[in-house]
């Protein structure tokens, strides 16, 4: 394991914040749910869709630039 130092800031380096970026354009673009109930509801299905669809996680994994192996 290898640790890399990032800067205190930095969503572009962070993977996470590109899968949450995914999910909000993806399939909960122009969602109005009627309560916070659906809204998680719908936040998990595409989180898990997303989980699910790993030619995309590695390509944002990739976007972020870090040296990471991915096996």
């Amino acid at each position: 394991m290898r640790v890399e130092l990032l800067p205190p800031y930095a969503p572009e380096l962070n993977p996470v914040e590109l899968v949450w970026g995914h999910t909000k354009r993806n399939p909960l673009a122009n969602y109005a749910p009627p309560d916070l109930d659906a809204l998680v509801q719908a936040t998990r299905r595409g989180t898990r869709r997303l989980a699910g669809n790993q030619p995309v996680l590695r390509a944002l994994i990739r976007h972020c630039g870090l040296p990471l192996r991915l096996t």
